[in-house]
């Protein structure tokens, strides 16, 4: 090839490239969204009333047990955060007291405790309104998000033995 036909290849796939990065850069920078927690939220509610085939009374039902649920949740989540960021200040000491970790362990494993328990009373409001094939598809979907799904073998073990008759 002449040195003309390489430079304008060259030119081409300089301007291929910008262009490629220009369109992401835009839609990554520029044309995003601005969504709110609160529209994410509202997203996220429509597609999981969709996905159960919710009536408008049970949907209504969902919202109440789910408002009541967070007005329960942050303050121990706050509570939480706060014991984690204590916890990281007693490792963080030079000379660490075991004792105060160990203390601190605990009280940071009773929150999370009463979250739990709070989380399992919720779920199980949330299921006493469900029929019970919307409490299949919850629970899958529950199972799906937690990734708790069996795990697919990709390739099944194979036995180097051969079998003996």
């Amino acid at each position: 090839m002449s040195k003309k036909t390489l430079s304008w290849l060259l030119i081409f796939s300089i301007i291929i490239n910008i262009s490629t990065i220009a369109t992401f850069s835009y839609y990554r920078w520029f044309k995003t969204e601005n969504r709110t927690y609160a529209t994410r939220r509202s997203t996220h509610r429509e597609s999981l009333s969709k996905k159960l085939g919710l009536t408008e009374e049970q949907s209504k039902q969902f919202r109440e047990l789910r408002s009541n649920f967070w007005k329960e949740i942050k303050p121990l989540k706050t509570q939480l955060n706060e014991e984690r960021r204590h916890f990281v200040q007693l490792l963080k000491q030079d000379t660490v007291d075991t004792h105060e970790v160990y203390k601190k362990i605990d009280q940071i494993s009773e929150i999370q405790k009463q979250m739990q328990l709070k989380t399992v009373k919720n779920m199980l409001a949330h299921q006493s309104i469900l029929t019970p094939e919307q409490r299949m598809r919850f629970f899958t979907m529950m199972t799906n998000r937690m990734h708790l799904a069996e795990p697919r073998i990709k390739h099944p073990p194979q036995s180097n033995m051969k079998k003996i008759k």
